[in-house]
Order: structure tokens, then sequence, then C-alpha cells
């Protein structure tokens, strides 16, 4: 049995999108030319989770449903559209049809008491309850807690979501769990003695695939045999062709830009892996 820390970024608002939602939604009284620094200094502050929690380009069309119920788009809303925005060119034309026939942000906010569960709470506050809805319960509590802990036989606790913390959280204002850049405020400041400086002050890291470290090094090599292999071929998700494309591409990019780009490249590769394994169906 292990403890873990499953459900602090979302009563205490860690992820960089509920800092985001703070300086834009939460600034009354604000300087509006510290919000605007302080916009820059988080988007550079968040290199590891650009174009995954932090919005980097061009976004889908289809996030009017969420402003014209809520009034604005929660930032991580806001960030998953420029990472579907990337992920669309490289869809099978088959998958790229039945992605422009559906409306999931309609769909989804159709699902959603949002009188009765958002009216005249904190922007910072509606953006975690709809993370809650979609990402908590169906992928962090899922995918990265339960099915991993069970594959190795470990049972996971989880005490950041007993009943008495997350009612706690959600009782406290808003600049409690947000001050300035920092995030979690108010746990840090819990546990600061106990803290060493680099873990108090680290920002939030996603989990994901490993980036190549550069054009040549292992990582790089494994993509590029998987990108060129029948894996990539038979899977029914991704165009080959718009697959390889992007990969051939990464060498000629600022790393900046390779750094957003490798992600949705990363998931192709995973798909095609997943499907060489365990044969999913079209």
């Amino acid at each position: 049995m292990v403890i873990t820390g499953e459900g602090s970024d979302e009563i205490l608002a860690g992820y960089p999108p509920s800092r985001r939602d703070m300086l834009m939604y939460n600034n009354e009284g604000q300087d509006p030319q510290l919000v605007a620094q302080q916009l820059d200094e988080l988007a550079a502050a968040n290199h590891s989770s650009r174009g995954l929690l932090v919005a980097d380009g061009e976004r889908i069309a289809g996030l009017s449903a969420i402003e014209q119920r809520l009034g604005f788009v929660p930032s991580w809303l806001d960030s998953s559209g420029t990472t579907a925005a990337k992920l669309q060119p490289l869809f099978s034309p088959e998958l790229a049809d039945l992605v422009q026939e559906t409306n999931p942000h309609g769909m989804f906010m159709n699902k959603i008491d949002v009188r009765g569960r958002l009216a005249g709470r904190d922007a910072v506050n509606q953006g975690l309850y709809l993370w809650t809805q979609a990402v908590l319960s169906n992928f962090v509590l899922v995918v990265l807690a339960d099915r991993m802990e069970m594959a190795h036989s470990i049972e996971g606790r989880i005490p950041f979501l007993d009943h008495k913390v997350a009612e706690l959280a959600a009782s406290l204002p808003v600049n409690f769990k947000i001050r300035g850049l920092r995030e979690k405020w108010i746990l840090r400041e819990a546990c600061r003695d106990v803290l060493i400086p680099e873990v108090y002050d680290r920002p939030k890291h996603p989990f994901m695939s490993p980036p190549a470290k550069e054009a040549g090094d292992t990582m790089a090599g494994f993509v590029a045999d998987v990108v060129h292999s029948k894996a990539l071929d038979d899977q029914p998700f991704y165009d080959p062709a718009a697959v390889r494309k992007l990969q051939e591409s990464l060498g000629k990019m600022e790393p900046a830009q390779r750094a957003v780009a490798e992600a949705p490249l990363l998931s192709a590769v995973s798909t095609a892996l997943l499907h060489q394994r365990f044969g999913m169906s079209a």
C-alpha cells in the first residue's frame, strides 16, 4: 500500500492553467502591467508544459460552446484546444471526418449543472470543477493511479481527496491556493519547514513520454524506427504519411518548436505500439 498525491492539484489549483485563470479572470484591483508581466513569466517558466498544460499556437474551433455558457474559456480547455489543433492534421481521413462531425465541448457542457455548480464561483474554481469532472475522474484517477498501481499489485490511498480535506480546500479563498505565480500556496507554506528549496519552488511538471534530448539520441532513434515501421501503417487512427513528415521536420525546428511538436508525434508512436501489441480495432 502507498500514499499518493492525486487530487492535490485539483483541490488547491496546482496546474499552470489555474495560475493563468487567476491572472486573467481573478485580477480585480491588480495593476494591468503587473498582470501582463506575470503572464509572460508564467509562459517562460513552463516550457515542459507548452502545448500540453499551457496553450501554444492555433486553437481548434468549438470552444465557443464553453464561452457561451461560462462567459470565458478556462485555460486548461484553451490548452487542450491547441493540443487538438496539432493532432488533427495527423489523423487518418476517417478519424478526421468523425471529429469534424462532433461537438465534444458542447456535449461535455450539456452534462454540467452550470447554474447549480458553477454560478458565483471564482473563475479558478470553475476551471478546477470542470477539470475534476473530465480529467481527474476519467484519466488521472484511472490511468495514472488505479490501473498503473493495480498492474504492479500496489494499492494506493489518496489522502488529498478525503472528503474533509476536499471540503476544507473548497472553502478557501482562491488567494490561499494561488499567490502570484506560486500554486498550492497554502500547502507549500504548511510544509515549508520540511521541504528543501528545490521542492518548495518547483513548478508543475506533466507526466508524458520523454522527448528526445537531441536529434541523434536513443529516444530519437527509437521514434524514427517506429515511425518508419509497419506498426505505424497498421494502426487506424493516424495518417502514416503525415506522421512521417512531422518526424522528418523535427531536425529543422528550434528547440522550443521541437518540444511542442514532439507531443503529438509521441502520441502517434504510442498508438502504433499499442495497436501492435493489443490489436486495437478501428
